[in-house]
């Protein structure tokens, strides 16, 4: 038996808790859309990125680290606006996060159009988890 592999599952680790895959611009309905009135879409933006934002800071809360996966421009704006909100909230419970971000370029084909575009990966680490780890590889 052969299972095929989604375009995007070539690229994610489904299996890693802490990957959060980002979307880019968002309609009500969570779906992307070009045709959505502007001011519906910004609205949906709004919530998907408050959304996120939520996200990130709950699974920095259980695993001290939160990565994102962002394909498009639209998409790694999304991750930024998150990040940035998630930061806030974070740092009222007096944590300090930190943002590494890298990039590679991907091809693949959606609806049998080849797509070239830049896959984004941010990740953010609790500062305090990330002294704690340094400090146990040199007791080590």
């Amino acid at each position: 038996m052969t299972t095929q592999v989604s375009e995007q599952e070539r690229y994610v680790n489904t299996n890693d808790p802490t990957l959060l895959l980002v979307k880019g611009f968002v309609s009500g309905d969570g779906e992307k859309s070009e045709s959505s009135k502007k001011e519906d879409r910004d609205n949906s933006n709004y919530k998907y990125i408050m959304k996120l934002s939520l996200a990130i800071v709950k699974t920095i809360e259980k695993h001290g680290i939160a990565k994102m996966r962002c394909v498009g421009s639209s998409s790694v704006n999304n991750a930024i606006a998150a990040y940035i909100n998630a930061k806030g909230e974070l740092i009222k419970q007096g944590k300090n996060v930190i943002l590494d971000a890298s990039y590679k370029n991907i091809s693949f084909k959606d609806n049998d159009r080849p797509i070239r575009s830049t896959l984004v990966t941010v990740e953010l680490e609790d500062d305090s988890v990330q002294v704690t780890r340094e400090q146990d590889a040199e007791s080590e």
